[in-house]
């Protein structure tokens, strides 16, 4: 074996080393013991001074190139769990085939035998054909093989191998004791530069996926608030653009506008360390506020509070308007339920009010204005029509007194309460009430029942006085309000249309948070039933706005109260009307009339009054004798009570003499009605519709008109 005085020469492949070639050095040799140290201590500090492993193996390549032949070199790695050896760095001027194996331990590989084994190889040619022969080589056969374990913890984690094809003794003992005395430093320096690798690649994960979560995820410091640390969705929650913005500007403490939650967040921090599914409103960086719901906790490392967070703002608005959908729903099921108590009873109802009305109405007519008797007497009728209001506010609730629709003019209407006699003795008693009228309405026209309108107007207007106690301000006024989705959506059969506006104002100290919500239910009244109302007005504007398809709107404050109704605007024209004359000058002229009426006193009442006016009158008790009646006999017109039970009712009766008599005049008469019967007799031909309980005035106007007609 030729004498090799310790020379560092890499064969065909020189390396560099510190920029000089091998063997160029003029320094003595150092020992064995400084060789060992000066290569341990290099590869230590690669572990710090490369980039990554590859630099790393190509680094360990150049260091053991001083002090052995390195021509052919190459370093496996061991992954014990997929039993596998892969090579990620090698150098061989001959192999060029460095597939990973698949069983480390096979005989068939001499770097599997050293991972079997964990020790140090050195063969030599004899040695290695014979391994050839039996087939426990892969690859070309080098003339000389050394290898060494890897070994982390009695752990092998890879081999480190030299070869070569032309001297059979470029190695021996001392070499392989040599490559030894570093593995173990080699191995220290592969394993940690892997999972310091590692922890890169997974601080790497986790940072793009703490960034990229769709969820929001932050670090925030428990006693300021300031966010320490956010990602994107976060930022955006908080209404930042990017997340740089809100790190270290923001404080979630400051921004919190829920004081009550922000307190109890912050015990349960500073109790349990952790928070769960907490929600809470911030002021976005825009102003606009945001509900979020937390989880966090206390990190015990940095003592921050670190956690996630959801943007619930669009499902806290969306519960809050089902929350406020069920509540309209309640509403509707409990005024149903009022109404189809008042619709059961109304109509027996109305029927004895029309003889405490319209009795005494026969009275007053036949006595002197200063008899004595008069007075009670009046007394006795207004208490009637007393009643007949409030069955009237019972039926609008029930959303079955039938009614006709016809085009009247906002502003008008407006007009004529305020010009009213009930407007005028309602103001007298308040002097110092002050009443703003604003009618700037330039599209008034609505389709609406007037005496419906007018009762809504009179209910807010008389809320309003109590409401300041009769010396503040109540504002009346009338607009023109364009189409929005939300407004379409009242009106779906005719969407864009525009809507007019009926507004009463007050400035009284508003309504209550607690009450707010209910205002509109059955006598859920502030006033003192019986004296001051009956709990049903604010409920008979929103069944009067629903069954007009329109919209009731409130603000309260403490600075008063706003109340809008909202009517979709009509292009018809209004129609005249002979209503203002006076029944007196309505006199008829001997005309024949039938009163169909299942009440007797009804009949009687009806016969009576029109017979004083200058008609002729029949009677019949039931639709059936009527049509009887009418094929013996032909009349100039029909008065046609709408419900007769057991028997026909008005819309077949009338049905009927329409056989008989096509041309056939009639007038409705009516308390309680399904409004599709009423609108069907209307359609048939009927001209007019009469309320029970009605006054001689109503009577003698509808009879003349018809007859006119």
């Amino acid at each position: 074996m030729v004498e090799r005085d310790r020379k560092y020469r890499l064969h065909k492949n020189e390396l560099p080393v510190s920029g000089k070639e091998i063997g160029e050095s003029s320094q003595p040799l150092p020992s064995h013991a400084e060789e060992i140290n000066r290569v341990l201590y290099a590869i230590s500090d690669a572990v710090n001074s490369t980039q990554d492993l590859d630099e790393l193996y190509r680094t360990i390549h150049q260091i053991l190139g001083t002090i052995i032949d390195v021509t052919n070199f190459f370093i496996a790695i061991v992954d014990r769990h997929k039993r596998t050896l892969y090579f990620p760095y090698h150098v061989d001027t001959v192999d060029d085939d460095f597939t990973p194996l698949t069983d480390f331990e096979t005989d068939t590989s001499l770097t599997g035998l050293v991972a079997a084994l964990k020790k140090p190889v050195l063969l030599h040619t004899a040695e290695l054909h014979e391994r050839a022969a039996r087939q426990g080589i892969w690859g070309p056969v080098p003339l000389i093989w050394m290898g060494v374990p890897l070994l982390i913890r009695e752990e092998v984690i890879g081999v480190m191998a030299v070869q070569n094809y032309i001297d059979a003794d470029v190695y021996d003992e001392t070499d392989l004791r040599l490559l030894m005395a570093i593995s173990q430093q080699t191995a220290i320096a592969i394993d940690r530069k892997r999972s310091l690798e590692e922890l890169k690649r997974s601080e790497e994960t986790y940072r793009n996926i703490f960034l990229n979560a769709p969820v929001g995820l932050f670090r925030v410091n428990p006693v300021n608030g300031i966010v320490e640390d956010c990602n994107d969705a976060m930022a955006r929650m908080l209404g930042f653009v990017a997340r740089h913005e809100c790190v270290g500007h923001y404080s979630l403490k400051k921004a919190c506008f829920d004081q009550l939650a922000l307190q109890k967040m912050e015990e349960m921090v500073e109790r349990e360390g952790e928070i769960k599914n907490f929600e809470a409103g911030f002021l976005r960086q825009d102003g606009t506020e945001a509900w979020l719901r937390f989880s966090a906790k206390i990190d015990n490392y940095n003592k921050l509070l670190e956690g996630v967070s959801e943007d619930i703002s669009n499902f806290k608005a969306a519960n809050e308007e089902k929350q406020k959908l069920q509540e309209q729903l309640n509403r509707s099921k409990r005024m149903e339920a009022v109404g189809l108590l008042a619709g059961g009873v109304a109509h027996d109802l109305n029927n004895m009010l029309s003889g405490i009305i319209n009795y005494p109405e026969l009275m007053l007519m036949k006595l002197d204005k200063d008899h004595e008797l008069v007075r009670p007497i009046k007394a006795v009728q207004e208490s009637g029509k007393r009643i007949a209001m409030v069955v009237d506010d019972l039926l609008t609730l029930a959303r079955s007194a039938a009614s006709v629709r016809e085009t009247h003019s906002l502003n008008t209407l407006v007009d004529d309460y305020l010009s009213s006699h009930d407007c005028r003795m309602l103001r007298s008693r308040y002097p110092g009430l002050k009443v703003d009228v604003q009618l700037s309405s330039i599209r008034p026209n609505i389709s609406c029942s007037a005496v419906h309108v007018r009762r809504c107007l009179m209910n807010l207007f008389a809320n309003a006085i109590e409401a300041v106690a009769g010396k503040g301000t109540v504002a009346i006024a009338t607009a023109n309000q364009p189409s929005t989705t939300h407004l379409s959506e009242q009106n779906k059969d005719n969407p864009g249309t525009e809507w007019v506006a009926l507004i009463v104002g007050d400035t009284g100290p508003g309504i209550a948070d607690k009450d707010i919500n209910h205002i509109f239910e059955p006598f859920y009244t502030r006033k003192v039933m019986g004296t001051s109302g009956t709990g049903l007005g604010l409920t008979v504007v929103w069944s009067t706005m629903e069954d007009h398809q329109g919209k009731v709107m409130v603000a309260s404050d403490k600075d008063g109260t706003t109340f809008t109704l909202l009517f979709p605007a009509t292009g018809k024209t209004i129609n005249s009307s002979s209503s203002d004359n006076d029944p007196q000058s309505l006199r008829g002229s001997g005309q024949s009339i039938l009163v169909v009426d299942d009440e007797a006193q009804l009949r009687d009442v009806a016969g009576t009054l029109l017979s004083m006016q200058g008609y002729k009158t029949y009677q019949a008790p039931s639709g059936e004798e009527a049509v009887a009646f009418i094929k013996r006999k032909c009349v100039d017109l029909v008065v046609l009570d709408m419900l007769m039970e057991p028997g026909w009712n008005g819309r077949r009766t009338y049905e009927e003499i329409l056989k008989v008599r096509p041309q056939q005049k009639a007038i409705i008469i009516s308390g309680y009605s399904e409004g599709e019967d009423v609108r069907a007799c209307l359609t048939l031909g009927v001209g007019r519709f009469v309320k029970k309980p009605y006054s001689l005035e109503q009577l003698c106007i509808a009879v003349y008109e018809e007859l006119a007609r």
